[in-house]
């Protein structure tokens, strides 16, 4: 660890430990758990001090707060749909902007205070009420803290600076019991249910009987007059049931439903497509949320569900070939499919916290510059250390301008020293890379 780097960490545990009075445990590099033989309850009972939590940091571990009444009625509310924290944060924007709040690998941890008897009131649990945007932690609960890595190579980070004191909150004033997630795209979720709730697999000769206005009784019919039965595919909440899919998903049922659209929009309809379009899959699969990060062995489990649909599309065989295409897609992909990432950034840029250089910039109250420059700043979080691609195109529909006028967006942050380019398009029209570059860093 780097003499700079220490001494971030110790500013961050001696406010976790001596101001937040909060109890810490390790927990195992990348995961959320404590590594076997920790003892929790010990930690409870005599919470560790500064440079015991240090030590833990060094060696290459996480850390995680013990919720409830052991670190003095601490909270947690876990959003793992960006989507619903940004629904909650507009409607409670006082809340949003002091309570500490983490960014997680997938969505954000919301901290406050309060005691056991408010919480058991407003949600008839002792320990964690799940809900389908994620959960609220008390007591028996834990709740990883940055600096701790992520699955996927990232580091938890705070989206704000933090205060002296966690607040304490009413549970039910502030909504912080309340799932979101009808919220959010609620038609486009129906949809979404509907279209995939017959996910069939079939063939060439018979996928134009298909009607979608009458998809059941079509596939029967289609199914008999060929004589030969066709397996209809799962619902993709039920790709869940596998345990080793469930799993690598982290039981998130929206990343079920993402595979799904990703084997729909990848898989070849005919013979000589099967190269490029399993690059294509393998780069919508490491860009859904709980995939970042996964090795190409990780998700072999999910190329297997491409390939049954390419055998009955196309009656594919080569099951080794269509693997060494894919592990090698995988090595040598650098930016996954990113466009979803960016709009679903861009739906909720509000809720982000707007990075402070914007204030000491000359065009500060342009109308374009402050929304542009925190897209950029959460496009380089989830590039992590790498650059990450932004074009005039992609800038100018988001602006509602030409694509000219995106380029001179782009260029003017660049002399401003927001961004540094760091690899220019080969092609024409090709996204420029870039990296942000936060002088409060």
């Amino acid at each position: 660890m780097t003499p700079r780097r220490e001494k971030d960490f110790r500013a961050l545990v001696e406010m976790y430990v001596l101001r937040w009075g909060m109890a810490l445990v390790p927990v195992a590099p990348r995961t959320k758990v404590p590594p076997r033989g920790t003892s929790r309850k010990a930690r409870q009972q005599s919470p560790a001090d500064v440079e015991t939590v240090l030590g833990w940091l060094c060696n290459g571990m996480g850390v995680a707060v013990e919720l409830g009444e052991a670190s003095g009625g601490i909270c947690c509310r876990d959003f793992d749909q960006p989507e619903s924290y940004a629904a909650w944060a507009n409607s409670h924007k006082h809340l949003a902007a002091t309570l500490p709040t983490v960014r997680t690998g997938r969505g954000f941890h919301v901290f406050f205070r309060c005691d056991q008897a408010a919480f058991v009131a407003a949600t008839e649990r002792k320990k964690v009420l799940k809900m389908a945007d994620g959960e609220l932690r008390f007591t028996g609960c834990i709740a990883v803290l940055p600096p701790s890595p992520h699955k996927s190579g990232k580091r938890y980070t705070w989206t704000r600076p933090l205060p002296d004191e966690i607040p304490k909150v009413n549970l039910e004033t502030a909504d912080l019991a309340v799932d979101f997630s009808s919220q959010n795209d609620s038609i486009l979720r129906a949809e979404n249910r509907r279209r995939s709730n017959d996910f069939t697999q079939v063939t060439p000769s018979n996928t134009k009987q298909l009607h979608r206005k009458n998809k059941a009784s079509q596939q029967a019919n289609a199914m008999s007059s060929a004589g030969t039965a066709i397996a209809a595919r799962k619902p993709p909440c039920s790709l869940l049931d596998d345990e080793e899919i469930r799993q690598l998903l982290d039981d998130d049922e929206d990343g079920a439903w993402a595979v799904v659209d990703a084997i729909e929009a990848t898989v070849p309809k005919c013979e000589g497509q099967r190269n490029r379009r399993i690059f294509d899959y393998a780069r919508v699969l490491l860009g859904i949320g709980p995939l970042e990060g996964c090795s190409a062995v990780e998700l072999v489990p999910l190329l297997r569900l491409w390939f049954e649909r390419l055998v009955a599309n196309v009656g594919e065989r080569d099951w080794d070939e269509a693997l060494c295409d894919f592990l090698r897609a995988v090595e040598v992909i650098e930016h996954p499919a990113g466009q979803t990432g960016l709009f679903a950034i861009w739906r909720s840029i509000e809720s982000y916290p707007t990075p402070r250089v914007v204030d000491r910039l000359p065009c500060s109250d342009c109308p374009w510059m402050r929304p542009l420059v925190t897209l950029c700043s959460q496009l380089q979080f989830s590039a992590g250390d790498k650059s990450f691609p932004l074009s005039g195109d992609i800038v100018g529909q988001l602006f509602d301008v030409t694509r000219q006028r995106g380029w001179q967006y782009l260029k003017i942050l660049c002399s401003s020293g927001v961004l540094r380019k760091t690899r220019s398009g080969t092609k024409r029209g090709e996204a420029n890379e870039y990296r942000f570059v936060d002088s409060d860093a």
